[in-house]
């Protein structure tokens, strides 16, 4: 029989190692601050007193909460909880999840930033507003619709056109100020 210190012990070094590679989070002192303030960046209401706990092998988190965590790390839940598998996701597991239409925060929260560690810093700042609004519920259907059509546009584009559709950019900024 496995020990509940020796399960709580080796989530926290699979935690732990998940963020080492994690963006903003330190990898000594301030460690726990940086993991509580990314959870809560990411809809995930966790007090620092828990994440201190899951830290120091005091505790693990509700399932909820570790499969956002795991998303948030891009990382396999399964790993993180349980050291079961690799511990990254595969992008065919990830195209799974779209297929069958689960929401982008059960797949994996996380992989919005993953395309957002590849974007400007300003694109970053978007898609993060974006995953934001996604996690808190309060993408409409007209909101959806709006960015299937932005993605669409951006699969029809040729690749390395971005300067000579900058006008374009302009037109697409009116039309965001003015809610056309």
């Amino acid at each position: 029989m496995v020990d509940s210190q020796e399960i709580r012990a080796a989530f926290a070094a699979r935690l732990n190692t998940s963020l080492d590679d994690a963006p903003g989070v330190r990898k000594g002192r301030g460690r726990n601050t940086d993991l509580q303030a990314a959870l809560k960046k990411i809809g995930v209401e966790a007090s620092l007193q828990a994440t201190n706990k899951w830290l120091r092998a005091e505790s693990i988190p509700e399932k909820d909460n570790l499969r956002a965590l795991a998303g948030w790390l891009n990382v396999r839940a399964e790993w993180l909880e349980y050291g079961v598998g690799p511990m990254l996701a595969s992008a065919d597991s990830l195209a799974a999840g779209v297929a069958e239409n689960r929401p982008a925060r059960d797949i994996a929260a996380g992989q919005v930033n993953m395309l957002a560690m590849i974007a400007t810093p300003r694109s970053r700042q978007i898609l993060e507003r974006i995953a934001m609004a996604a996690a808190q519920g309060r993408l409409t259907d007209d909101d959806v619709e709006l960015l299937d059509r932005i993605a669409a546009r951006f699969e029809s584009a040729p690749v390395g056109n971005a300067k000579s559709r900058a006008g374009s950019y302009q037109k697409l900024r009116e039309k965001f100020k003015s809610n056309d």
